[in-house]
């Protein structure tokens, strides 16, 4: 089953930075955007143990 999540998850990226590029994004501005969005969570939706949003 990791594996049908992780294909899922890797087919959303790679759409999402297609979409990116189409809009004139760069890999690094979406990295930004993402590191941003996840500074600007409140901690409790954050499992830090492994680092995954809630």
């Amino acid at each position: 089953m990791e594996n049908t999540v992780h294909s899922t998850l890797d087919k959303e990226w790679e759409q999402l930075m297609v979409e990116a590029k189409e809009i004139g994004m760069t890999t690094e501005e979406v990295r930004t955007f993402f590191q941003e969005s996840l500074n600007n969570l409140p901690a409790s939706d954050i499992n830090h143990e492994k680092g995954n949003v809630l």
